[in-house]
């Protein structure tokens, strides 16, 4: 996929319980610099495993504390809908965003609003953290690591 001159690979990787096994190895997670999360807000009741879930991604990689994290908050277009603020705090977001950039984009799959806006967002913050890493290699004299996957 590529947006505004940036290039990124893209993986859909399932979230059922028994596929979440396989995230480490597709993807280029050795190299990883930002994934979507997409939550249906529209479901309260599966909000703290969606939660459970996506704390155990980011604490999978601790070192890699500038992943960029992109939330879609899916089925805003649904009655009940939980709001960005509510989803951020159901999902226990606000220890995590002192380590990783995020954002919560409000969108529905069904007439593709927020959509644009959030993978604009994700791709500006992974090429942003592209630069700073070449800028700390060329100053530090040695070559930047593979940063190609996101």
């Amino acid at each position: 996929m590529e947006v505004d001159g940036t290039t990124a690979s893209l993986f859909d990787l399932a979230g059922a319980e028994d596929t979440r096994h396989c995230w480490r190895r597709h993807a280029g997670w050795p190299t990883l610099q930002g994934f979507v999360f997409v939550v249906d807000s529209a479901d309260a009741e599966r909000m703290h495993e969606a939660s459970t879930c996506l704390q155990s991604v980011l604490a999978e990689r601790p070192e890699r504390c500038q992943v960029a994290v992109l939330v879609y908050l899916n089925k805003q277009d649904l009655p009940g809908a939980l709001s960005g603020q509510a989803a951020f705090e159901a999902l226990g977001l606000p220890a995590a965003a002192a380590q990783h950039p995020f954002r919560i984009q409000p969108c529905s799959a069904e007439d593709a609003s927020g959509l644009q806006e959030g993978m604009v967002w994700l791709l500006d913050e992974m090429d942003a953290r592209r630069r700073d890493l070449a800028a700390a290699a060329t100053a530090g004299g040695t070559q930047p690591a593979d940063t190609t996957n996101g």
